[in-house]
C-alpha cells in the first residue's frame, strides 16, 4: 500500500494539511463565506498559501536556474495581464479574473518552494493521487445513489440536465472524466518508479478507467487513449499492461450504461434470459441506462448531448465567436473572462455563458498572441523541470494529459482542476536539495525505474 515518505516533521504535517485542505474544499464553490474572498475554495487557497508559505520560508534555498527563468516568466505574465486588463473594454471583469489568477499563482509558488525536500515533493504526489482516488470513490456513490442531495447541490444546472453522466462532486462530467484520465497517468507513473505497489496501482487504475467511461465525456475517452500512448512512449508501462488498460476501457464502454448511451449502443449483447415456459420478453444481460426520478417525471431523454454532432456544433459556434472577437485585438486580447461574461452566445441550460472550450484558443482570445507565447514558454520551462530527477517520470505524463484534455475544452475555471494541475507543476519544478540517497534506492540498475510493467 502507499507509504507516506519521510519523517513526520512539523513542516511535513503542515504541507499535507495545507494542500489536503485546499483540495478537499475545492469543490465547494456553492458556499460563500466572505464577499471579498468569494466562494469557499478561494478562502481555502488563501489559508493554504499561509501554511505553505511558512514551510517555504523555513526551507528557503537559492533558486536554481530553471526556477529563476520560471519566476521571470511569471512576472512577465503578471505585467502583461495588467496591460491587457487595463486596456480591455471590460477592465473591471478582466481585473477581477486577473486577481483570482494571481491568487492561484501565489499558491503555486508557495507549494513549489515548500517542496525543497524530496519527501515533501513525494507527499504532494500522493496527496494528488489520494484526491483523485477520493473523487473516483464519490463517483461510485453517485452511481449507486444518483439522487443524493450532495451531488445535486454541487453540480451546476447544465450539468444536471445531462445526468446520469457521472461527475461526483465536481461541476461537470467533462472535468471529472479529464481528472480520471490524469489519475490513470499518475498512478501508472508512480507504479513505474515503485512509489506504490502494483496491487494498489491496478485497483486505482481500474477505478479511474471505469469513471473515464462513466463520465460520458468523449474528450476524456480520447485523452485516455493518448495517455496510454504517452505512457508507452516514455516506457512507463509495457505493451501487455497498456493493452490491458485499453481492453478494460473497451469493456467499460460496451457494458456500462452511460457510455453505451453516449455511443448509441442500446441493448447490446441482450442474450435472452427467460425462465423455461415463461411468456415474458427476454431481459438483456447488460441493463439499459437507468432513468432518474427527474427524467421519469419530465419524460426527457437522459442526456441532451448524446449526439456527438450536437456537441461539436456547440464548440464550433464558440470557436467562431472567439476567433471573431480575437480578430479585433490580436496582440493584446479582449481581457480575462470577457468572452464568457460578455461575448459568448447564450446556450440553453447554462447558468452563465460558457468559455471557448479550448484552452489554447481561450488564452489567445483573452490575452492575445503575446499572452499565448508567454504561457507556452512558462509550460516549456515547467516541463524542463527545476528539480529534474525522478519527479519527471512521475509528473510529466499527468501534466501532458491535463493539457491534452483541454485542447477541446477548458477547465481552468474549476478550482479542483486548477489546484491539481498546479500541484503537479510544483512537484515537477520543486528545487530538491536533499534525499538523493533515497532516490538511488528507488531506481533500478542504470538509473531506470525499479518497476516496469
Amino acid at each position: 500500500m502507499p507509504v507516506w515518505p519521510g519523517e513526520p516533521t512539523v513542516d511535513h504535517r503542515l504541507l499535507i494539511a495545507g494542500l489536503g485542505a485546499a483540495l478537499a474544499l475545492s469543490p465547494a464553490g456553492q458556499i460563500v463565506l466572505h464577499a471579498w474572498l468569494g466562494a469557499l475554495p478561494n478562502t481555502a487557497v488563501v489559508l493554504a498559501i499561509l501554511i505553505l508559505g511558512r514551510v517555504a520560508f523555513r526551507n528557503l534555498q537559492p533558486l536554481p536556474k530553471p526556477l529563476r527563468t520560471l519566476a521571470l516568466l511569471s512576472a512577465a505574465m503578471i505585467l502583461w495581464g495588467i496591460v491587457v486588463s487595463l486596456s480591455s473594454w471590460r477592465s473591471g471583469t478582466s481585473l477581477r479574473y486577473l486577481t483570482k489568477a494571481l491568487l492561484y499563482g501565489t499558491f503555486f509558488w508557495a507549494l513549489t518552494l515548500a517542496c525543497s525536500r524530496r519527501e515533501h515533493r513525494r507527499s504532494v504526489e500522493l496527496i494528488v493521487l489520494s484526491a483523485l482516488g477520493g473523487l473516483a470513490l464519490l463517483g461510485l456513490v453517485e452511481t449507486a445513489i444518483p439522487d443524493l442531495p450532495l451531488f445535486s447541490w454541487l453540480r451546476v444546472p447544465h450539468s444536471l440536465t445531462i445526468r446520469p453522466r457521472i461527475a461526483a462532486v465536481l461541476s461537470s462530467p467533462n472535468i471529472f472524466g479529464g481528472l480520471m484520465a490524469v489519475g490513470v497517468a499518475l498512478s501508472e507513473s508512480m507504479r513505474s518508479t515503485a512509489r506504490i505497489g502494483a496491487p494498489w496501482t491496478t485497483a486505482l487504475t481500474s477505478l479511474f478507467v471505469l469513471f473515464v467511461a462513466q463520465s460520458g465525456s468523449r474528450n476524456a475517452w480520447t485523452t485516455l487513449c493518448v495517455c496510454v500512448g504517452l505512457l508507452l512512449m516514455r516506457r512507463l508501462v509495457g505493451l501487455a499492461r497498456a493493452a490491458g488498460i485499453l481492453m478494460l476501457f473497451a469493456v467499460c464502454l460496451l457494458c456500462l450504461p452511460v457510455p453505451r448511451f453516449q455511443l448509441g449502443v442500446v441493448n447490446l449483447a441482450s442474450l435472452p434470459v427467460r425462465a423455461p415456459g415463461s411468456s415474458a420478453p427476454p431481459a438483456p444481460v447488460i441493463p439499459d441506462l437507468p432513468v432518474s426520478a427527474e427524467h421519469a417525471a419530465t419524460g426527457k431523454a437522459p442526456s441532451s448531448l448524446a449526439d456527438p454532432l450536437q456537441s461539436l456544433s456547440l464548440r464550433e459556434m464558440l470557436w467562431q465567436r472567439g476567433l471573431k472577437a480575437w480578430s479585433f485585438r490580436p496582440f493584446r486580447g479582449i481581457g480575462f473572462g470577457v468572452f464568457s461574461s460578455h461575448v459568448a452566445p447564450e446556450l440553453p441550460g447554462y447558468v452563465r455563458n460558457p468559455n471557448i472550450h479550448s484552452l489554447p484558443l481561450n488564452i489567445l482570445v483573452e490575452s492575445g498572441i503575446v499572452g499565448l507565447a508567454l504561457a507556452l514558454a512558462w509550460m516549456r520551462t515547467v516541463f524542463k523541470g527545476g528539480g529534474a530527477g525522478d519527479a519527471e517520470a512521475t509528473t510529466i505524463v499527468p501534466l501532458m494529459v491535463a493539457l491534452v484534455v483541454q485542447v477541446f475544452d477548458n477547465f481552468m475555471y474549476d478550482p479542483t482542476f486548477v489546484l491539481i494541475f498546479l500541484s503537479l507543476c510544483a512537484a515537477t519544478t520543486a528545487p530538491v536539495t536533499s534525499g538523493l540517497g533515497e532516490r538511488s534506492r528507488m531506481m533500478g540498475p542504470g538509473g531506470g525505474p525499479a518497476v516496469r510493467g
